[in-house]
Parts: structure tokens; sequence; C-alpha cells
């Protein structure tokens, strides 16, 4: 089983026409595009791969774009029990995130650290933040909480405890460990995980 991860905006800025006049043209005449680059492979080692994620916001130069975003979310690792593609044991400002490969039968450990701070109410807004009764405000005060969850797509996963449970709610500076037992029976393929904001 593969899991592979595509991060989410945690902030949406728009270029202007010229921007993005430069950017379609980036995209689409080769000599000038950039080769999509493929993420480091996390792999299981003995049966388990046990790995820490940091979700943290920071830049990136993305080929869709014609300037760096700013608050993107980006992603560190830390190999704790496994084997890395590039023979590194940790990497950092990653988009996308480490794809992490496990097989039927074995075992997945995250420990996955909420490292996202300063956030304020334009980089995102959830309205289950409105207390009961309340309008939702229309520019909200600045969000210092910004809880954060993981959580996977097409994998043969409980959703119970520490798991897939996307009730989780990680506070930032707080971590969880998600363990997944993928069942002997589960068929290959390529999985998706990803974070709750």
């Amino acid at each position: 089983m593969t899991i592979s991860a595509l991060a989410v905006l945690v902030a949406l800025e728009c270029a202007g026409p010229t921007a993005w006049a430069q950017t379609a043209e980036k995209r689409t005449d080769p000599a000038i595009r950039q080769e999509f680059r493929e993420p480091v492979t996390l792999t299981s080692k003995d049966g388990v791969l046990e790995v820490r994620l940091t979700a943290r916001q920071g830049q990136a130069s993305l080929d869709t774009v014609a300037t760096p975003v700013q608050n993107f979310l980006l992603f560190d690792y830390e190999l704790i029990r496994g084997t890395a593609s590039d023979g590194r044991t940790s990497g950092g400002n990653l988009y996308p995130a480490p794809t992490l490969q496990v097989f039927p039968g074995e075992r997945l450990i995250i420990h996955f650290e909420n490292g996202l701070s300063g956030m304020t109410i334009r980089d995102y807004f959830n309205p289950q933040y409105t207390q009961k009764g309340q309008p939702v405000p229309i520019y909200p005060e600045q969000m210092t909480s910004s809880p954060i969850n993981l959580h996977t797509h097409g994998a043969h996963i409980s959703p119970r405890g520490n798991a897939d449970n996307v009730l989780l709610h990680i506070p930032p500076g707080m971590s969880n460990t998600f363990t997944y037992d993928t069942p002997r029976n589960m068929p290959q393929g390529m999985f998706w995980y990803h974070p709750h904001l």
C-alpha cells in the first residue's frame, strides 16, 4: 500500500492577469516548465514504518502561480523506523509531503505534530468555531488556535481510537500518534493521506 499526500493551501493568494499569463506560458512551454519532482518515499522495514510528520506553514514556489505562496502548508519528517528513497532520515520544507509505503499486514505509525502558528482569519475560517446562536461573522476575529487532523482515503483502516479518526483535533504545539494496521488481505494500490484544518 502506498499512501501519498496532497497538502492544501492555508492561504489563497490571487495573482493579477499578467502573472497568470506568464504562469500559463510557463506551464505549457516545455523549455521553461519545471519537471515534477517525485516526493521522497519512506518505506517500511521489518513490517513497520514509523515517521514523525510536522505540519507547518511556510513559503512555497509552485508552477501554478508566478510568485511564491506565503502561509502554504508544508511538511517536515523524521524517519524513526524504515528506509527513505534518498537515504536521508529527515527532511523539511516539503511539498508534497513524503510518500509512505507499507505492505498488506504491516503497521504504519505516524507521530503527527501541529506546527501551525500565528494564523489569522484571513488564512482560513471554519464556521464550526462560531458559538451556538451567534451569526457567522463576515470579518471574524483572528483565530489563534489552528487545530489539525490526519485522514486517509481508500485504505481499509479502522476509524476508531488513534487510527483514521477524523474527529480528533490536534491543537497547535501538540501531537498525536496515529497507528494504522493494514489488513493482510488489503489490495495493493495507491492511497491518499491529508490533513484536515
